[in-house]
């Protein structure tokens, strides 16, 4: 099955549109769970235009561009008089796409109450209008698609569960770009075309160095940043039949970390050690009266039996430190400082101590 608009030609795409052909087939309910930019909307569309409803309706709404009150009356209508600018009755999205399809882009980002109504219509098929006490019963099926994962949320108690089941009838992943990266040549030559054609301009492909740049970016927007990628190419494209290195975005050509062990720490590791390496500063600065942190230090030496650089069992707290500060030296390597503070503790008992 070819999707117009849909390029790929690596397994997990493979897989994709043999999911998309078996969901065209049926009337079930279909999630598509997928990143920013991947093409949800464009396998939606192509459920709709390869099944039985495609002479029918194709109605998208984006349920996180509005608030809860006009999504509600957005989907579902309502009559004259149901609220204060209501001035005249208001057919709802759902009952324009009667007999059709209907795509619900965002779902997870709907409102508890937009979630009860939703799951009233999927389990009867009938919607109530906003002010109405009539009942409309309506033949719809029900697309929606999420950029994160649905059971995460109901896990978290931010999406309701037996909505979700409702929805997940027939799941759909789509892979990021990154997971697919033997299509970013097919991608990328595919809107080359497009743009060039669209601009009237001559550009036959790319560089082996864009390409390879190309290639090694991540893309965090998908496949729509490298569509806008390529649109900006075109537009700001000056001579040559070839796209050059320098016509790319700076953030193609700037200097990445390289993958590996050493490479793939992110910031949050280096954070992470900047913060322990500040507590210990902290913790050694009060403990360097008793001589705590040498006595830390020698427990992560290495084992004089084995030469290894397994760790010492951590050292116990003195008595003098214990109720300051969580100190790790042991009694046995106490200093003479701690003795001298014990001692003049036990002085004080002592009835020569206070003058007569």
């Amino acid at each position: 099955m070819r999707i117009p608009g849909l390029i790929g030609s690596t397994e997990t795409m493979g897989e994709v549109l043999r999911l998309v052909e078996k969901a065209a087939a049926g009337n079930f309910a279909v999630l598509i769970e997928g990143e920013t930019g991947t093409g949800k909307e464009l396998l939606a569309r192509a459920i709709h235009t390869s099944g039985p409803r495609r002479r029918a309706a194709f109605v998208p709404q984006n349920c996180a561009a509005m608030p809860e009150s006009l999504l509600e009356s957005e989907l579902f209508g309502h009559v004259r008089g149901a609220f204060t600018d209501a001035t005249v009755s208001r057919q709802g999205l759902l009952a324009a796409a009667n007999g059709g399809t209907i795509f619900l882009d965002e779902i997870a980002e709907s409102s508890p109450r937009v979630q009860v109504k939703l799951l009233r219509f999927l389990q009867d098929g009938v919607i109530r209008p906003l002010g109405s006490v009539r009942e409309i019963r309506l033949d719809v099926r029900v697309i929606s698609a999420t950029n994160h994962s649905l059971q995460e949320e109901v896990a978290r108690g931010g999406f309701r569960r037996d909505l979700f089941y409702r929805l997940n009838v027939f799941p759909i992943r789509v892979p990021p770009l990154r997971d697919r990266r033997r299509d970013i040549p097919l991608l990328a030559a595919h809107f080359l075309r497009l743009y060039a054609r669209r601009a009237g301009a001559r550009i036959d492909g790319f560089t082996a160095e864009t390409m390879r740049l190309l290639e090694a970016y991540p893309f965090p927007g998908n496949v729509r940043e490298l569509q806008n990628e390529i649109e900006r190419i075109v537009a700001m494209h000056r001579e040559g039949n070839l796209v050059r290195p320098d016509e790319l975005s700076k953030r193609f050509t700037a200097p990445r970390r390289a993958a590996g062990r050493s490479g793939s720490r992110s910031w949050r590791w280096s954070a992470r050690s900047s913060a322990r390496r500040s507590a210990t500063a902290a913790a050694t600065s009060r403990g360097r009266r008793c001589g705590w942190a040498s006595a830390a230090t020698a427990s992560t030496r290495r084992s004089p039996a084995t030469g290894s650089g397994d760790r010492r069992p951590p050292p116990r707290p003195c008595s003098h430190c214990r109720p300051r500060i969580r100190c790790t030296n042991p009694p046995r390597i106490a200093t003479d400082s701690c003795r001298q503070v014990e001692q003049e503790k036990m002085k004080r008992f002592q009835p020569s101590f206070y003058p007569r």
